[in-house]
């Protein structure tokens, strides 16, 4: 894959205007310096609303739910950025390119976050994310979540710093 002008698009779920995550800003951070490397990068998110407190450097689309919005720019690479983005990658993986490549940022590990009205969902996106047919390539901000992929899912990750 040529290292130039690819197009990448992140899928993040959905964010206040006047708060964020350390795990937002870091997939911020990723998507700022894709940019400033040349490529053209789109965040997806559910509201399509800018955080009021970091600095966006590339297109911010609200997507509905909606794959068909993608359509009309397949991305080269599309990251899914927390589980329940999981489901609209499912929903996008007829109209991608044969050659478009599939992350998973793996910033956490959930399980032990999840709400009890919430597990079936949960637990249907990341068996589907750690073991489904789609190959989606994983990359986890430590060497812990590296670690817990592997043992517990079976699966290799690449390690990406944080910052």
């Amino acid at each position: 894959m040529a290292e130039s002008n690819l197009k990448i698009s992140y899928i993040v779920p959905d964010f206040d205007e006047n708060a964020y995550s350390g795990g937002l800003y870091v997939i911020f951070e990723h998507c700022n310096g894709l940019a400033r490397r040349g490529h053209k990068v789109t965040l997806f998110n559910d509201t399509g609303i800018k955080s009021k407190l970091l600095k966006l450097d590339c297109d911010l689309v609200r997507h509905n739910n909606d794959p068909a919005l993608l359509e009309k720019s397949v991305p080269d690479i599309l990251v899914s950025t927390h589980w329940r983005t999981y489901f609209f990658i499912q929903k996008m993986k007829n109209i991608l390119k044969d050659n478009t490549h599939l992350f998973s940022l793996v910033q956490s590990d959930d399980r032990s976050l999840i709400g009890r009205e919430e597990w079936p969902l949960y637990n249907r996106a990341v068996t589907g994310l750690y073991r489904d047919a789609l190959p989606i390539h994983k990359m986890a901000v430590s060497v812990y979540l590296q670690t817990m992929l592997k043992t517990t899912f079976g699966q290799d990750s690449l390690y990406i710093k944080n910052g």
